[in-house]
């Protein structure tokens, strides 16, 4: 028998509550490809979605992963401006992007506080097997990125040490992003 009580003992029981939750949608997260195709894909998507279920109080109401038909059409509903929309192995031209998210700026947080629209993020897991490895590789990498920066996306790229190392702190840095100018 425990010698807390009170709100000390809520505390215990809502702790251990969560923590299980946590570690079986972990496991689970793990074991599918919903988040991404490759291992630090899927870890990078787990922690977007669970940072964004347990870290910390969102302005976001909700995280979809959707294709880019999709996002187009959930754009229009009435309630999208506060989503997140995710497009995993996105197809832009001459390059499959890991990830796109979809954010809407000057939205709600302070009056003129961003440029009214939708903002666009790639970001990219670059595992050593296929980026960086070369420098012809790396200058292939970063002329794309300058394409697409002209085109008005917005680029974040964490090597898989990072992602491994961290992946709280990668799923903040993008959230920290989609937070900026709403």
């Amino acid at each position: 028998m425990s010698n807390i009580f009170g709100f000390a003992l809520l505390q215990e029981q809502v702790t251990e509550h969560v923590s299980a939750e946590i570690a079986y949608e972990c496991a689970s997260m793990e074991r599918i490809d919903n988040y991404g195709t490759t291992p630090i894909e899927r870890l990078f998507g787990a922690a977007v979605v669970l940072h964004t279920r347990h870290v910390r109080d969102s302005w976001f109401k909700q995280v979809m992963f959707v294709t880019a038909v999709q996002a187009e059409a959930v754009k229009r509903r009435r309630d999208a401006k506060e989503w997140i929309f995710i497009q995993k192995q996105a197809q832009l031209p001459g390059w499959r992007v890991d990830y796109i998210f979809n954010v809407y700026g000057g939205r709600i947080r302070e009056p003129n506080s961003g440029i009214p629209g939708w903002r666009k993020l790639i970001v990219e897991c670059d595992g050593h097997d296929f980026h960086e490895r070369t420098k012809e590789q790396a200058s292939k990498d970063r002329g794309r990125d300058r394409e697409a920066q002209t085109s008005g996306f917005e680029i974040f790229r964490f090597t898989g040490s990072e992602l491994w190392r961290d992946p709280m702190g990668c799923a903040k840095q993008v959230m920290d992003w989609a937070e900026k100018g709403i």
